[in-house]
């Protein structure tokens, strides 16, 4: 294929993501392949404050108990990475795909020497294989993963983020002189043919592997490029990678449909989050039916510590039964959050599916008095409040009630958040024991507004959901 058509792919994706994503440097696969780019690195510069000093670096192994490989590894900082690509031959099947996982040039000497080349639903382990983290993620569709996803990688390790990768790239000096310093001694060249070796000073032993491209079926950029998938999705068809070419490293975009290396990360390598003291406020009494709430003060934020269970027009319980309310209180369509009918205020008035609304804040919405329906900034601000997005969800989840394979949380902020599951617009109770969603007053269009999402692993996301479907509320106090 010749390089104006491939760089003509990456001219048009470039386009399609300006607009949602101006803070990032964006790189095609075909932008490598055939041009010098002038994208200029996120990560710092030169000596980056706060290098880790090469000889610190600690060497060990590790042992994938599924196919008995054994990895080298490496700890930098406190982050400690495999040194060697993922070479576990998956091949269960995607959501879109039965190959998942390949061999350069379909090759298995390259397996043996490079690893192999996933597609990012693989990468992410969208059939749920071994952990349901990284469910459903896949080309052509959004996905709220909670982290560490696990993915394809061996257990107590998972696929690195954008931010885990931010962090190694700073750790080693920054963007300028990653690329000497994490790629290996032999087998790269730079885009005129000439030597292109690293100085491997961190033991990474990055090799230039390239990359399998769907567009075009084949293969391309062996002995000059490398990419490794992150967990951190972009779109429905872009997700976040490193890439190391022509002896840069940076943080770029790619598609998701392509085939591109896996380097793992071990579980608890991440920044470890000290929660700040939760306070357990006074209880609560919905003066319309007397019910009882237990209330917590998070940072300059007060919730209530259960989700609400007043019964109103389009709120149900799981799967239509009371028991679930006494458990999990009940659940609303955005309409009846909104109190689109008006029955307690007038700011909130014909909100609903369909039609956009212009509400007033704060939205009591179907909240007790003196309460309100969080903003989609409220719900931010909790989840930077408890650590950020990548930890919150164990913060703020109950210690019990969840499935066993997507572990219970911490409660350290005593939020006590509940697998209430849903209720979608196929017409199903789903997600119980799995997923937690909390309606936001902020909408997006005249179909979908913003909630608050925890599924397994620690993270937590504000996201979209239909208006027609049923979640729980969290109200908070005006």
């Amino acid at each position: 294929m010749n390089a104006t058509k491939l760089l003509a792919v990456g001219a048009a994706l470039t386009i399609m993501v300006a607009c949602g994503d101006d803070d990032s440097d964006f790189l095609t696969h075909s932008d490598v392949k055939d041009s010098s780019s002038s994208a200029s690195p996120k990560s710092g510069s030169g000596s980056a404050q706060g290098t880790i000093d090469p000889s610190t670096v600690v060497m060990g192994e590790m042992t994938d108990s599924r196919d008995g490989k054994t990895y080298k590894t490496v700890k930098i900082g406190e982050q400690t990475w495999m040194a060697e690509n993922l070479n576990y031959a998956n091949l269960q099947p995607t959501e879109s795909l039965d190959s998942s996982s390949f061999c350069y040039n379909n090759s298995a000497e390259n397996c043996a020497r490079y690893g192999r080349l996933y597609l990012w639903s693989a990468a992410m382990d969208s059939a749920g294989t071994w952990l349901f983290n990284g469910k459903r993620c896949g080309d052509g569709k959004s996905c709220a993963p909670t982290y560490p996803v696990q993915g394809v990688c061996p257990s107590g390790w998972h696929l690195p983020t954008r931010g885990e990768f931010e962090t190694l790239i700073d750790a080693v000096g920054g963007s300028d002189i990653a690329g000497k310093m994490l790629r290996a001694t032999s087998g790269w060249k730079d885009q005129n043919g000439e030597d292109g070796n690293g100085t491997d000073d961190y033991m990474f032993s990055a090799l230039p592997v390239g990359y399998w491209s769907k567009e075009f079926k084949t293969y391309f950029n062996e002995g000059t490029s490398t990419f490794f998938w992150s967990s951190t999705e972009i779109s429905s068809g872009i997700v976040y990678m490193i890439n190391m070419f022509d002896g840069r490293v940076i943080i770029s975009q790619a598609y998701k449909k392509d085939g591109n290396s896996v380097r793992c990360v071990k579980d608890g390598s991440e920044p470890k989050q000290e929660p700040d003291s939760s306070v357990k406020g006074p209880a609560l009494t919905d003066s319309r039916d007397s019910q009882i709430y237990k209330t917590v003060k998070i940072g300059d934020q007060v919730w209530m510590a259960e989700n609400l269970n007043f019964e109103t027009d389009g709120s149900s319980c799981y799967n239509d039964s009371t028991k679930y309310c006494t458990v999990y209180g009940r659940l609303y369509t955005w309409a009846s959050a909104m109190d689109s009918a008006g029955l307690w205020s007038t700011n909130g008035v014909d909100c609903g599916y369909g039609p956009i609304c212009s509400p007033t804040y704060p939205v009591r919405g179907v909240c007790p008095e003196g309460w309100h329906l969080p903003t989609q900034a409220e719900l931010e601000t909790l989840l930077e409040t408890v650590g950020g997005k990548s930890t919150a969800a164990k913060m703020l989840k109950s210690m019990g009630g969840w499935d066993e394979k997507l572990f219970s949380g911490t409660d350290a902020y005593a939020f006590s958040a509940l697998p209430a599951g849903g209720w979608f617009d196929d017409k199903n109770y789903d997600d119980e024991f799995e997923s937690a969603y909390f309606w936001s007053s902020t909408e997006l269009t005249n179909k979908a507004a913003y909630c608050m999402k925890m599924h397994g692993g620690s993270g937590a996301v504000v996201g979209l959901e239909i208006k027609q479907d049923k979640l729980s509320i969290r109200c908070v106090m005006d």
